[in-house]
């Protein structure tokens, strides 16, 4: 199997998941990554689309999410099919529905999604795909995370740590040249030890720790991290332009 797109080796509960699977299905919820995953299949014999997205009623389809893929092939080496996903974390922004309505595009093409029976006709009389988000998840906060820009390149980030109520937590990493005391998390009133920091980035790869009484801690709700040439571990994630 042979992938495309941003897919990181660190994150290996999704790439085992992708990894097993040999054709699209209905979306289906991941509960490691706690994501709801989309696929999408187009046999090789016919027409490849250039870009393949789907899009939410949640966004008020505003925004279309481009599908990573991979290729999958028989015993002889040759290409049978691309499979196209997309994992959909369940954020604070939709962790309280019961449900989610999503429509494919395929070049241009808006779609319902052709493995999944579940759907509703809006009043135009076109079809929207439905899935049902689980009632019981395992819900595991996320560090950090990327919100959308209201204008502007720049995107601002929120980083998260859960520890001891009454620390002294700080943040250090590539976008401050690794100053160990130029931010500090501040902890919230209502939820002793929970810690949380926004900044605002640009596009790009990012290096980070946490450091508490000097010394460093790797992000433990990022589960995305690089090696140093020192074999020294730090926490990675990176922004789209």
């Amino acid at each position: 199997m042979q992938f495309f797109g941003n897919v990181h080796a660190d994150d290996l509960a999704r790439h085992l998941f992708i990894a097993g699977l040999d054709e699209a299905q209905a979306p289906v919820y991941h509960s490691p990554s706690d994501s709801l995953v989309f696929t999408y299949e187009n046999n090789l014999q016919r027409h490849q689309p250039r870009y393949v997205g789907v899009a939410f009623e949640h966004e008020q389809f505003s925004r279309i999410h481009e599908m990573q893929y991979f290729d999958t092939r028989n015993a002889q080496g040759e290409l049978e099919s691309r499979v196209y996903f997309l994992f959909l974390q369940v954020d604070r922004e939709i962790e309280d529905l019961e449900s989610i309505r999503y429509r494919y595009v395929i070049d241009g093409i808006w779609t319902e999604d052709p493995r999944n029976p579940e759907s509703r006709r809006k009043l135009s009389g076109r079809k929207i795909s439905v899935v049902q988000l689980p009632e019981q998840r395992q819900i595991r906060p996320r560090s950090p995370v990327v919100l959308e820009a209201s204008s502007g390149r720049s995107r601002v980030v929120r980083f998260i740590y859960k520890g001891e109520p009454g620390q002294s937590i700080y943040l250090a990493g590539s976008f401050n040249n690794w100053d160990p005391f130029m931010y500090r998390l501040e902890e919230h009133p209502r939820d002793p030890g929970n810690y949380e920091i926004e900044l605002r980035l640009l596009p790009g790869e990012y290096h980070y720790s946490y450091y508490y009484k000097g010394r460093a801690i790797q992000d433990p709700l990022n589960i995305q991290s690089s090696y140093d040439i020192d074999g020294s571990v730090y926490s990675y994630f990176s922004i789209d332009s």
